[in-house]
């Protein structure tokens, strides 16, 4: 009787202390939420977090100087104010104070948490929006309608809204940024960032992080990372992006962009202009206009208008209009729905298939040494000296499809 008690008591332990960690988990997820809400509740919260609670205020300034420890900041614009108001909860208050100076005609508050008072909650409105220079580790930062904002931290999380200028500098937290009137700036590692509605250039650095999302950029966009995913949508500007080992680069509606990359999986779609340097990638493309390919061992497929590659080893499977294809010891096929720009390839060891649909208005040309040609329509002609010459179509047509090849197997069909 005893063991089926001790059985059914330790049974119940299990089951109870189950439910304590589901409702533990459950509160610190409800918890981050609530902090990261940055458009809800955050800039109106009252949170009390420590024993002491002080309030202070400062006439206009040009630049708020904050220093926390483990701190949480909140910090908005309330046009119905007529000075800076700073309320602090934490412990140890007595001696805090605003410090104010003025260099090169610029006027500066100051407020220093970091010594002994550590763990602080600050809520801070400002009548008009003001620049923000903020230090802090292992805390929250939360700004809605600030100026130029210039954080340097680390292990802080943070969201940015509705400000002009973002300057960040950090480590190990989660950044959020959406609605900048002009440039952001992030150079972090091991950190996930999301940007999101900038008008001005967007440039990022972050290596071995959870994920960098981009989007809608009115601006250039520049990235630097490794090990790190990429979602990047809407850019207007130019993008550059410098990145190593990614197992997803995913690039929606864009007008240029270019890729040094190797070991990395890239998705694109709706695109102007895209280039990709590197080796051991894999590329899937649908509706670019130009795709430009140099490297070697990378997998290409998809929809493109005009190709131009030059690589080794590499492996092309693509539908395109037209463009210039110099490869090695790869492998080729190629669809040509309707030729509307002049098509030369270059091959040397490299099987090749190509099915074209229209011939109207194409001369063909092929060329080809220590191989073999295989065609429908081609007028096809060998010497003793395995020479292969094709022809098909006038000199004076519109569109030129221009081919030579040297120890190839080559296929072309209509």
């Amino acid at each position: 009787m005893r063991r089926k008690n001790n059985l059914g008591l330790a049974i119940f332990l299990i089951i109870l202390s189950i439910f304590y960690y589901e409702i533990s988990y459950k509160s610190q997820e409800l918890k981050k939420e609530v902090i990261f809400n940055i458009e809800g509740k955050d800039f109106n919260s009252e949170i009390s977090e420590g024993k002491e609670t002080k309030v202070l205020e400062t006439e206009k300034a040009d630049l708020l100087k904050i220093k926390l420890e483990r701190g949480k900041l909140v910090f908005a614009k309330d046009p119905s104010l007529k000075k800076i108001k700073i309320k602090i909860n934490g412990n140890n208050l007595s001696g805090v104070k605003i410090e104010r100076s003025v260099d090169n005609g610029v006027k500066i508050a100051e407020i220093n948490l970091k010594e002994n008072i550590s763990g602080v909650y600050l809520k801070v409105l400002s009548p008009e929006k003001i620049d923000l220079a903020i230090t802090n580790i292992n805390g929250e930062e939360i700004i809605k309608e600030a100026k130029n904002i210039f954080i340097n931290d680390n292990y802080t999380n943070m969201k940015i809204i509705d400000s002009d200028k973002a300057n960040i500098n950090t480590s190990y937290g989660s950044i959020k940024i959406k609605k900048i009137k002009k440039d952001v700036s992030v150079n972090t590692k091991y950190s996930k960032v999301v940007v999101q509605d900038v008008k001005g250039n967007v440039k990022i650095a972050d290596n071995y992080a959870d994920k960098i999302v981009v989007d809608k950029v009115g601006g250039n966009l520049s990235i630097d990372t490794k090990y790190t995913p990429l979602y990047i949508t809407e850019v207007k500007g130019e993008t550059q992006i410098k990145n190593r080992y990614s197992d997803k680069i995913l690039l929606r509606n864009f007008s240029s962009v270019s890729i040094e990359t190797k070991y990395s999986t890239i998705i694109s779609s709706k695109g102007e202009n895209l280039s990709l340097r590197g080796k051991e990638n894999n590329l899937k493309c649908q509706s670019i206009k130009v795709l430009t390919i140099s490297g070697k061992h990378n997998k290409i497929s998809g929809e493109v208008d005009k190709l131009i590659s030059e690589g080794k080893y590499d492996t092309i499977a693509v539908t395109v209009k037209g463009g210039k294809i110099k490869e090695s010891s790869g492998d080729l096929n190629v669809k040509i729905p309707e030729l509307v720009n002049d098509f030369n390839i270059e091959i040397i060891d490299t099987p090749l298939f190509v099915k074209i649909n229209n011939l109207d208005n194409t001369y063909f040309k092929i060329e080809s040494t220590e191989g073999s040609l295989d065609s429908n329509f081609l007028i096809i002609k060998k010497d003793k000296g395995n020479e292969i010459q094709a022809t098909f179509g006038e000199k004076g047509m519109k569109n030129k499809f221009l081919l030579t090849a040297r120890f190839s197997n080559i296929t072309i069909y209509n």
